[in-house]
Parts: structure tokens; sequence; C-alpha cells
């Protein structure tokens, strides 16, 4: 809040790496939800314009989130390494990224999550050619368009009907 991002950072990467020992996102053991700090400081990296960076610690913490088992934290992790690819240019990533996301928020029950996800995912595969039937973007808004009706997102069923 006082604008010392880069000390928050820095911060926050000692902080990782006191409560695993040194192992930092790369440990097969910590707090439950160690995978929260890999999250944010992968978001404040990005924010700095450290995109690489970024990258591999989200990979890091999604790697974390996968051995502990953790679906929530590996889909908002996933949700997350789309947003990199797809800034990168890497639209396929992206997707790779964005359906291993909605697999985990599906399993969930998140539909909200879900509905978000597959627009993100029709957005992006209007930009890339040679995706199956099951995976093109109508389906993703029809199925996102269902969701957003079933919980009341009225602006979820706008972003389908655009």
């Amino acid at each position: 809040k006082q604008g010392k991002t880069d000390e928050a950072t820095q911060e926050l990467l000692e902080g990782i790496n006191v409560i695993t020992l040194g192992e930092g996102l790369l440990t097969t053991s910590g707090p439950n939800r160690l995978w929260r700090l890999g999250l944010i400081l992968a978001s404040r990296l990005y924010r700095s314009g450290k995109q690489q960076e970024a990258r591999v610690t989200a990979q890091r913490a999604h790697g974390l989130a996968t051995r502990i088992g953790n679906n929530h934290a590996r889909g908002r992790l996933s949700a997350l390494l789309a947003q990199l690819s797809e800034a990168d240019g890497d639209r396929a990533s992206a997707l790779r990224h964005r359906s291993n996301a909605i697999d985990a928020m599906r399993t969930l029950g998140d539909r909200r999550s879900t509905a978000e996800l597959l627009i993100a995912t029709a957005n992006c595969q209007t930009n890339v050619d040679n995706f199956s039937k099951s995976t093109d973007a109508g389906s993703a808004l029809k199925l996102a368009y269902k969701l957003a009706i079933e919980i009341g997102w009225d602006e979820g069923v706008a972003m389908c009907t655009i």
C-alpha cells in the first residue's frame, strides 16, 4: 500500500524461504496454504514486469499444489499460468493450462470459476486454429452461459451473449 512493491516482493520471497527452510516452492512439505504465497508472489512478479520469474514461480507453486493434492490450488495456479501464457502470446499453452483449471474447478463444483474460465477459453480459442468441436469456442460459451444462468450471474450471461 505504501508503493514499495519490490520490497514487499522480496519479503514475500524471504518468507517462503523461511517457512520451507530454504527449499522455496520446490519443497515436498510445508503448510497447506503455502501455494497461496506462491500465487501472490507470481502475480506480483508479473505486475512488476518480471514475466519469466513470474512463470517459473507459478510453475513451482503449481507443482507444489499437485504434490500436496490440492485441487483448488491446482485450479487457481493453472488459471494464472494460462494468463501468463496468453500475455506472452502462447495461446496453445494458455488453452492447455485453462483446460486444467476448468477440470480442477469442475471437480470442486465451483460453477462461477468454471464459467469465467470457459469464457476466457472461448475468447482465446477464437484466435487459435485446429481445435476439436468438443472444445470449440461456441461449446465453451454455451456451457458458460448455462452455468451463469444456474448461479444467477447476470454479468456472465451478458458476456456469453455478446
